[in-house]
């Protein structure tokens, strides 16, 4: 696909087969704002603009295993992180510029694979540094919590639980372990 302005003018945005509007990406700052979000089919990538088409991000987002933007997963949070192809991840911070939403950089070339987000900003994320496979918490700003690595994680609803000492914890985003391992059911 191929955009052009109202005089005509070809609009200079990487290749997309498909585009959407993304509703309430910045809905913890201006409930209503809407995005833009294209999707490359072909590469497995998405990218964010601005309803003027200014992007938001330097380059390109890989798609997740489910073929969905990262982005759709973030609409309640106050940040934004994602994993690129080299296995780095990134954390924005969500922010307005007039009528406009902006994502600016907190933090990139992180090590690992986002696993596991937490409203706060927190991560848990899979690693290998020339050894066995490792998961990580680290706080909003980017920082492994000291002490919160850990072998083996799995998701619990929507709780992250890890092994520890033998059994599994539920893990908090300060870098605690509860034993309970609670399941909330509808009514």
């Amino acid at each position: 696909m191929q955009l052009f302005t109202l005089s005509g003018e070809p609009v200079d945005v990487p290749p997309f087969d498909r585009i959407e509007v993304l509703h309430d990406f910045f809905v913890s700052l201006r409930p209503g704002l809407m995005l833009w979000k294209t999707t490359d089919l072909q590469a497995k990538t998405c990218m964010l603009y601005s309803m003027g088409f200014r992007p938001l991000l330097r380059t390109p987002m890989p798609l997740d295993v489910f073929g969905k933007c990262p982005a759709e997963y973030f609409k309640k949070y106050s940040s934004f992180a994602f994993t690129d192809t080299a296995e780095k991840s990134r954390i924005y911070r969500k922010d307005l510029a007039g009528p406009e939403g902006l994502l600016l950089p907190t933090a990139a070339n992180i090590d690992g694979t986002i696993v596991f987000r937490y409203e706060d900003g927190s991560l848990v994320l899979r690693r290998r540094r020339g050894g066995p496979l490792e998961y990580h918490l680290v706080n909003a700003a980017a920082q492994d919590v000291q002490g919160a690595s850990f072998s083996r994680f799995r998701r619990f609803g929507r709780r992250p639980l890890v092994l520890h000492e033998g059994r599994w914890r539920t893990l908090n985003p300060d870098g605690t372990l509860s034993s309970r391992l609670l399941f909330r059911f509808s009514s």
